[in-house]
């Protein structure tokens, strides 16, 4: 379904793609139950003058 697999590609592929208000992200967090948590597209805010951070850690 997408090509990219960075999470800022990724997102930036779903903002061009689809209606963002409509999605779905989940992603890895460390302690949810499953280790997965879920946002709504809708929360979600572009803001075109800033960097989107992310940290990578490896699993052990």
């Amino acid at each position: 379904m997408f090509k990219s697999k960075h999470p800022i590609l990724l997102l930036n592929e779903i903002k061009w793609r689809f209606d963002l208000n409509r999605c779905k992200v989940y992603y890895i967090h460390r302690g949810a139950p499953g280790d997965v948590r879920m946002i709504e597209g809708s929360i979600i805010r572009i803001e075109y003058d800033s960097q989107m951070i992310f940290e990578r850690k490896r699993r052990s």
